[in-house]
């Protein structure tokens, strides 16, 4: 917020998340993947995960690729984000 010449440096960015995918006009399968997740962080900040795993244009198994990568990058990333160890200082180099 700005008050007269001066900017208030503790406001904080307040996200909210939601999702939707769509199979388009021309798929009879949706192939996308996503994932929200907001977890609270040891200061009473919270940090969010949200990741989108498009599907490959109607090839072969795009649906099964677009969720396995999905699940693999959380769990690569789960023992951060899911241990709350994720600190501010963390959070601010990602």
């Amino acid at each position: 917020m700005m008050t007269g010449n001066h900017i208030e440096k503790d406001k904080r960015l307040h996200i909210s998340a939601a999702d939707h995918t769509d199979r388009g006009t021309r798929r009879t399968l949706n192939e996308d993947t996503v994932f929200d997740q907001t977890n609270p962080l040891s200061d009473g900040r919270s940090a969010g995960l949200y990741l989108v795993c498009d599907g490959m244009g109607g090839l072969n198994a795009g649906d099964i690729a677009s969720q396995r990568s999905a699940n693999r990058i959380v769990a690569e990333l789960a023992d951060i984000f899911y241990s709350h160890q994720w600190t501010s200082a963390d959070k601010d180099r990602t």
